[in-house]
């Protein structure tokens, strides 16, 4: 099987970046809602990765922030979180709930 070349990968991540842009409105509006629904999951991958202070933990594809930011409660002011996501427009909603 070939490997697929870059200038199309390039444009699928390109597509998703519009596709998650044009939807970070809408995640944005319904985040609080979505925190309480995903809290169960969140627990889980705690619990599940012995997730404790002072811990390092990185975030693929962070979204709006959760789990990142429950990971962040749980790690404290000696451990650190790292977000990340391809939309930058979805980031912005976690540095909001950030501070």
């Amino acid at each position: 099987m070939s490997q697929p070349d870059v200038s199309q990968v390039e444009r699928i991540k390109e597509q998703m970046r519009r596709d998650w842009s044009g939807g970070a409105a809408a995640w944005r509006k319904w985040n609080p809602q979505f925190m309480v629904m995903s809290r169960a999951a969140t627990e889980a991958i705690i619990q599940t990765a012995h997730i404790t202070a002072g811990m390092q933990v990185l975030d693929l594809a962070s979204g709006t922030g959760e789990p990142a930011l429950s990971l962040a409660e749980a790690v404290g002011s000696h451990g650190h979180v790292t977000a990340t996501d391809l939309v930058p427009e979805m980031l912005m909603v976690t540095e909001e709930y950030a501070r």
